[in-house]
């Protein structure tokens, strides 16, 4: 159990032992994008079919020595197009990682830090609303843009206080503030959807509802220099 106020601060790299992409792997997947790929016609499609500025920011960022996107959009910020598509390149690329970590059944991960700090959370805490109590003096303040911590710890709290009352006030007692925004759950893959005509496929479509779901993904998130949320704040 965790008895001092306690603020864990999570930075970028945390998400990568849960096979989730850190900064530096979203970069080099983005300059590599090619007009056939799923995730340039997404961007593209959510773009209402703007292509040009889909090229000229990816021209762009391909030529400038950042490491991230977000640290290229905050010299871009006067850009409103540029910070548009960046922002949804952003969310597509961890909405397509996001989607295919969902489909794994796998428990175990290699560095599973939430497993070792909900772990020490839960001792001396036999039941599940005495873990509710003392986990209101711990909060984890996030830059990264998954519900990551939210599932592992829900996952593991299940696993701890099975068949126990109060189980879910457990789980919600797990305080996490993201920083930079959160996106929300993306549809289950894949990205396209086959067109037939006679019974065969001819191509591929990107899928509406992935459409619709990096419209309303990418201005959650909130880069470098975005103001945060004055509720956020306070909060924190």
């Amino acid at each position: 159990m965790i008895t001092p106020k306690t603020t864990f601060i999570v930075g970028g790299g945390a998400s990568e032992p849960y096979e989730l992409p850190i900064a530096s792997s979203i970069c080099r997947d983005a300059r590599g994008l090619q007009p056939l790929s799923v995730i340039y016609q997404l961007v593209s499609a959510a773009l209402d079919g703007h292509t040009r500025l889909l090229d000229e920011m990816l021209e762009d960022f391909r030529e400038h020595p950042t490491s991230s996107i977000d640290a290229y959009l905050e010299y871009r910020q006067q850009e409103p197009d540029t910070m548009r598509v960046g922002k949804l390149l952003i969310a597509a690329l961890m909405g397509q990682a996001l989607a295919v970590r969902n489909n794994l059944t796998t428990q175990a991960y290699e560095g599973d830090w939430i497993r070792h700090v909900i772990s020490h959370m839960s001792r001396g805490a036999a039941r599940a609303a005495g873990f509710a109590k003392a986990a209101q003096k711990v909060e984890f303040v996030t830059f990264n843009f998954d519900s990551l911590i939210e599932e592992r710890s829900a996952q593991l709290l299940r696993s701890i206080y099975k068949r126990h009352d109060g189980i879910e006030e457990a789980t919600r007692s797990i305080h996490v503030t993201h920083v930079h925004g959160q996106i929300p759950d993306p549809p289950p893959p894949p990205m396209q959807i086959p067109i037939r005509s006679g019974g065969a496929t001819v191509n591929q479509a990107t899928d509406p509802k992935w459409v619709e779901w990096l419209k309303k993904a990418a201005p959650e998130i909130r880069v470098v220099m975005d103001d945060i949320d004055d509720a956020l704040l306070a909060e924190s």
